[in-house]
């Protein structure tokens, strides 16, 4: 899981789809559009990416079941 758009993070993330496959999920953060892009971009490169709401982000926990928080 990852929230909102980063150039770094979405290099880091193709780069790691290249040793194994994995599931993302794409929190929005800010604008909509970029959140977008970077979504059809990841997922172009092999990456099964579902975008999620901020507003849902809570629940989301529920879904993953190795999901920690990290501050």
């Amino acid at each position: 899981m990852t929230y909102g758009v980063s150039a770094t993070v979405e290099q880091f993330l193709k780069s790691a789809r290249k040793k194994q496959s994995f599931q993302l999920f794409l929190v929005e953060a800010g604008h909509v559009i970029e959140t977008a892009i970077m979504a059809r971009s990841l997922a172009a490169a092999g990456i099964e990416v579902t975008v999620v709401p901020s507003s849902a982000c809570s629940g989301l926990h529920l879904l993953i079941p190795s999901f920690r928080f990290t501050f």
